[in-house]
């Protein structure tokens, strides 16, 4: 059984780029895993959110790439939203037999929007995961970081450091 990353953060927060600079592409074959470099996994890869879309759909996606990925216990990474709407919570979709699958559920929580105009609230975020079987990790290593592209580095650095130790 592998395991779960997801990446989280609100709407237009950096999920998809930062997904974009860990695989060093922008396009995601559902008949392909992914390696990235230094961490020793192959992933199921979706780069779009829940809040791109329903929870349905989102799951019905996640679904079809893990049904057609080649090989068994592979992992998964992907974007996820704390969205906690009627028709899109983001804790209901954690609890689907999908990630049933998974040994271990990790949230990558991006603390802050890319352009540090907004952050999440991080108790509130804990105590709303605290019933599901989740793993938060807080990615922050770009709070004193200027510029956009420095910003999208120190992320990227965090988030492959915190990789390699979970894998």
């Amino acid at each position: 059984m592998g395991k779960a990353i997801l990446i989280t953060g609100f709407h237009s927060w950096g999920k998809t780029t930062l997904i974009y600079e860990l695989f060093q592409q922008r396009r995601f074959n559902l008949d392909f895993t992914y390696p990235i470099a230094n961490v020793n996994a192959q992933f199921v890869v979706e780069s779009h959110s829940n809040d791109d879309d329903t929870e349905d759909n989102y799951v019905a996606r996640l679904q079809e790439r893990m049904r057609r990925a080649p090989g068994r216990n592979n992992d998964l990474l992907c974007a996820l939203c704390p969205t906690r709407e009627r028709n899109n919570d983001s804790n209901r979709i954690l609890q689907h037999h999908l990630f049933e699958q998974f040994d271990d559920i990790y949230l990558f929580v991006l603390k802050f929007k890319w352009d540090h105009h907004a952050k999440l609230t991080m108790p509130t975020l804990q105590t709303y995961f605290k019933n599901s079987r989740v793993n938060i990790v807080v990615i922050d290593a770009d709070t004193n970081v200027e510029g956009d592209q420095e910003r999208l580095a120190a992320r990227h650095q965090q988030t492959l450091h915190e990789l390699s130790n979970i894998f």
